[in-house]
């Protein structure tokens, strides 16, 4: 369990310390999917914001993501809501290095290599190398997934509650990303 905590505190804080060092900020202006989420709370819809042509409903963009950073500026105001983001998204990096171990241990039998995979994600974040910090959503959503529905799956006395739960889980990732399809319709 100290392990886990250690990789959770060095998941945590290292994005946030590269994305000082490195001016890559998670909840950046300009980025199509935060003026989304802006132009959510401001107009309630999910237009494209920008000027000087501002169109209908955009459907480049997943609606999950855009729906979540609205509700967190609308509720903690612009200030606060971008920095309670950051902190979630720093957050969800430390549960994403913890998850690498967990799915390491369920594909090989072994955590060694979910060790590697989370110091390497430590040390070389998605953030240097993705221009949104939605990605480690994503990807930890599709790691989740994948533990969850090898739990309720391999279950023989599910209910049919258990067993429709990992469809549930999926359609909620296909508002997130809808190439999560590509992990997810392999796996079930």
């Amino acid at each position: 369990m100290k392990r886990y905590a250690i990789i959770f505190v060095a998941g945590a804080v290292f994005p946030i310390v590269y994305s000082l060092v490195g001016r890559k900020y998670p909840i950046p202006d300009g980025s199509e999917m935060v003026a989304i989420a802006e132009n959510l709370v401001r107009e309630g819809t999910f237009g494209n914001p920008f000027i000087p042509a501002m169109t209908g409903v955009t459907a480049a963009v997943p609606p999950l993501y855009p729906f979540y950073l609205a509700g967190a500026l609308k509720f903690f105001g612009p200030g606060y809501g971008r920095l309670i983001l950051v902190l979630a998204t720093a957050v969800i990096y430390g549960i994403h290095a913890c998850l690498l171990v967990r799915l390491a241990r369920l594909f090989y039998g072994d955590e060694t290599p979910g060790f590697y995979a989370a110091a390497l994600s430590i040390l070389l974040p998605a953030i240097r190398f993705m221009s949104a910090w939605d990605a480690v959503y994503t990807a930890s959503a599709l790691m989740l997934f994948c533990l969850f529905s090898t739990w309720a799956l391999a279950d023989v006395n599910r209910t049919p509650w258990k067993a429709a739960l990992p469809g549930v889980f999926a359609g909620v990732l296909m508002l997130l990303n809808p190439l999560s399809v590509l992990v997810f319709a392999p796996w079930i």
